[in-house]
């Protein structure tokens, strides 16, 4: 899955006062991204609750390219950077692109598998450890 990409349309909602994109509809964008992402490998949001997980972000950098206007539909591509061992911990880039290919933003988060019943980050669970290895790509 190193090639994972989704679709979102600029809504009326995500604009701020200057008529593009707010900065917290960018994360938005990633998080939706990313559960898409783990859904298209198989670990859908009822295997998080299966498996009493829930990813938590440690980090987030959000670096702005270009602006992003209403209904333009962008393309969000998410990858994984680093994956520790028993992938308790993980970081990824979500990179969102405007409709012409230009990088309009990247959004790098460091995450986490938080264990519900616990309350304590813990290892993730084989398939979903399978999910991030395979889509393991070089960090820029």
């Amino acid at each position: 899955m190193k090639n994972f990409s989704s679709e979102h349309q600029v809504r009326w909602d995500n604009l701020d006062a200057n008529g593009h994109m707010r900065n917290s509809a960018y994360l938005d964008l990633s998080v939706q991204a990313r559960f898409e992402f783990f859904a298209a490998g198989g670990f859908t949001p009822a295997e998080f609750d299966l498996h009493g997980v829930g990813p938590v972000v440690l980090s987030e950098t959000l670096t702005y390219k270009k602006e992003c206007f209403l209904m333009e539909t962008l393309r969000i591509q998410v990858r994984i950077t680093h994956i520790k061992e028993d992938g308790s911990r993980f970081s990824l880039v979500t990179d969102i692109y405007k409709p012409d290919g230009e990088l309009a933003a990247t959004v790098s988060v460091d995450a986490a598998v938080f264990h519900l019943a616990t309350r304590r980050i813990g290892p993730a669970p084989e398939s979903m450890l399978e999910i991030l290895n395979s889509s393991l790509v070089a960090a820029d």
